[in-house]
Parts: structure tokens; sequence; C-alpha cells
């Protein structure tokens, strides 16, 4: 790669996502050069001098394989945004801190241990500094000196505490502690007085300071995954939009009860997610050997099985797949088969419960016409009531009246009609004379 002299006028260069693994020293010679981005390579080194591109306001570094940064670009008076995620780096030079115009600072996934203490000289621009995934053990204390600082993530970290001078941040609105080791909160917290996001989870803490009811702008307020017992009572006094405390909460609000500290006596406020519980406790680890041993002695028994099968020497030996697995276990339900079908069924029916009145009306329309089990009983044969076929039953006009019978009284017939459904119906048909059964037998 080869930059001419003559780009001498050149504003932004962009060469990311790219193989470039050296640049060349000529790069440095672009002295209007605001702008340069070269992430997404494989940079091991920056070129000497890069302090002379005195333009430099945007310095895109991010993905590449850069090691360390030179101690001349604490000369960039006017660099405003740098971005060195992804790399390599376990340190930072002292001259970050010579950066006067820094306003954004991201060092995210790299390797680096400990910020400098120069970093306390950005104290006026510095907005937003992200150093999530690292390896910092400790944040220095001149971090305290950034005034400007609205936005710090330190999430998956290797951090037991927060300095105390986290406290003189007023500026401060998104603390982001997330996946560290912290225990505990410094009471200092409480003089963040912009904080409207502080998130601590996965983290040890078992308490939270009551000054945190000083955060009048306090809305989100994440605690799920540490070892919280109870909450202060203080608390309530936030502006607070969502609490978590567990990572599976429903809502992000919850129904606090007021109980007492039973170590220290306070008013504290408690509810069904606290006490909090550990990820590994003493008998999550017992049922976690039990199952071990449990899954071990399974493959043993196994493992003997096929050794002593007869034919297990003429077969290939083959691990169970979930699918058998799956067939071998035996359900909580169970259907019958196939062969239990023409088993005689425990279950009965029973009429459908009627009304009282009804119930009584239906007797005395029985005792009548001497019903009897909800049908009629056959009298003698009428002249018009169908007769048996010749296979001894009836025909299929009478099959499908199988639950009326007639009655008849000179000219007029009289119904009594029980249904499926044990529900009464009385008619009175009128017969004409000439077929009536008075008029047949005068004939």
């Amino acid at each position: 790669m080869r930059i001419y002299y003559n780009l001498s006028n050149l504003r932004l260069l962009e060469i990311r996502e790219n193989l470039l693994k050296v640049l060349p020293d000529s790069l440095v010679q672009l002295p209007k050069l605001e702008s340069l981005d070269l992430g997404s390579n494989v940079i091991e080194q920056l070129p000497n001098h890069m302090g002379n591109l005195q333009s430099l306001k945007e310095l895109w570094l991010d993905s590449n394989e850069i090691h360390e940064l030179p101690a001349d670009i604490g000369r960039l008076k006017r660099l405003q945004c740098l971005d060195v995620s992804e790399n390599k780096l376990t340190y930072l030079p002292e001259e970050i801190g010579d950066l006067e115009s820094l306003t954004n600072l991201e060092l995210s996934s790299n390797q680096i241990e400990s910020l400098p203490s120069t970093i306390g000289q950005l104290k006026h621009r510095l907005l937003i500094l992200k150093i999530n995934s690292n390896s910092l053990t400790k944040l220095c204390e001149e971090i305290g000196q950034c005034l400007a600082l609205t936005e710090l993530i330190l999430t998956e970290n290797a951090l037991t505490e927060l300095p105390v001078t986290i406290g003189n941040l007023k500026k401060l609105s998104n603390l982001n502690v997330d996946r560290n080791q912290l225990t505990h909160l410094p009471v200092e917290i409480s003089g963040c007085e912009s904080l409207g996001m502080l998130s601590l989870r996965d983290n040890r803490v078992t308490q939270i300071p009551s000054e945190l009811s000083k955060l009048k702008h306090l809305h989100v307020l994440d605690l799920s995954g540490n070892r919280l017992l109870n909450l202060p009572c203080t608390l309530l006094e936030c502006d607070l939009k969502a609490i978590w405390l567990a990572e599976n909460q429903a809502h992000p609000m919850l129904k606090f009860a007021t109980d007492i500290d039973a170590a220290t006596g306070e008013k504290v406020i408690t509810c069904y997610l606290l006490p909090q519980q550990q990820y590994t406790t003493s008998s999550m680890e017992n049922l976690l050997n039990a199952s071990k041993s449990q899954n071990l002695n399974n493959e043993q028994a196994k493992v003997l099985q096929v050794s002593t099968s007869p034919t297990a020497e003429h077969h290939e030996s083959k691990s169970p797949s979930p699918i058998d697995d799956r067939h071998e276990r035996t359900g909580s339900v169970k259907f019958a088969d196939q062969s239990d079908e023409g088993k005689e069924s425990s279950l009965q029916r029973h009429n459908t419960p009627h009304p009282k009145d009804l119930r009584t009306w239906r007797n005395k329309i029985a005792k009548k016409f001497h019903v009897t089990d909800g049908n009629l009983l056959h009298h003698e044969h009428h002249p018009y009531q169908p007769n048996a076929n010749k296979h001894g039953q009836r025909d299929s006009t009478q099959t499908s009246l199988s639950s009326q019978q007639s009655m008849s009284s000179t000219n007029h017939q009289h119904k009594i009609t029980i249904d499926p459904s044990n529900h009464i119906h009385e008619s009175i048909d009128y017969v004409p004379p000439e077929i009536s059964a008075d008029h047949q037998d005068s004939d």
C-alpha cells in the first residue's frame, strides 16, 4: 500500500475490512486528515509519528491485532473519538491523559488489567468510557476526576469493589458493572445525583446501601444474580420504573412487603424473589453429583449387559440415541392398547337431571299410561301398527319410532312419546270414522 504525498487535502480515509497488516509511514503525512478508519483488519502495530496527524478527530482501530498504543498518540490534541476495542492491548500508555479533547474512549474486549492514573486528566471532556470485557481487578481512584463522564461501562471484568471517588461523578447517568465480583457498593455512590440506570447483574452483592434513596433520578435498577437477603426500605423513595431481581422476572415492578431485618433490626422490604438464591448451593451440588453417579451406573449397566450378551461380539456397540431413550422411558400418561377396546368399561350413563316439578309431572304421566323404565308398555295390537316382518323384526318405520307407542279411543288417538333424553311429549290425533276401530267392528 502506498499513500501519495499530493493528498495533502484529504480529510477522510476509510480502509475498513481489508487484510492490512502493516501501515506505511507515509500515512502520517496527511496534515488535514480528520477521520481515519482502519477497523477490521489484521494490523499489529501502528506507524511511528502518529502524532503528526494534528487535525485528526476520529481514529477507529477496532477489531485488529494491536498489542500496544504508541506514546506518540498523546500528541493528537484534537482527537475526540478513539476506538481500540477488540484488540490485544494489555495496558494504556500514560500519555493517554494528554488527549485533552477526547470525549469517547472505547477499550472493550482487550486484556487491560488497569487504567493509568492519568485518566483523571480527561476531567472536562470525557463523556463515555467503555472498558467492558477486560481483565480489570481494580478501578483507579482517579476515575472520580472525570467530572464530565455520563456513561461508564465496566461489564465483564474482575472488579471486587468500586472506588469511593465514584461519587464525584455528578453527571453520570449510566453505570453498568454487570458480571464482576462486587460484594458491596460504596455509600458514596449516592453522590451520582444524575444516575438514571444502575446495573449490577451477576455479582456477589449482599446488601444495598440505604443511601441509594438519594438518587432521585434512578429509574432502572438491575440487581438480578446477586446474594441479597432484602432491600432497604428507603429504596421506595426512588422514582423506579423497573427493578430486576431475577432473570426470569415477569414484570419490571414488584410488590414489596415490609419486614424487620433480624440481624440489624432495621426496617426492610422484601418480596417473593428475596432472598436471592446463589447459582451453586450445596443442595444443587449434591443433586448434580447424584445425577452424575446415576448416569455412571446406567452406563456401567449397559456395558455389562452388552459384554454378557451372547451376540454382543457380532454387533457393533451403539450408544442410545435420544429417540431410543424416549421410547424406553415410561410416560406419566398411558393410553389403552387396541386389545383393550373390547373390554367392558366401568363408565355409566346417567339421565340428565330435571327440575322437581318436571319430574313430578313425568311420574304422573308414566303412572297414568303404565309407563315403565321410560318406555310405553306394549298393549294389544293396533290395526294400524306395523306388523313384524318375516325375520321377526320391526320394519324401518317402527325402528325409527322404537320409543313411541300409540293408544286410541274411538275417533281420537292419544299418543305419549318419550324421547331419548327422557322428555315426555303428549298429543291427540284425530282418526277419521271410516278407518276407526269401532267402524271396522260394525262392518
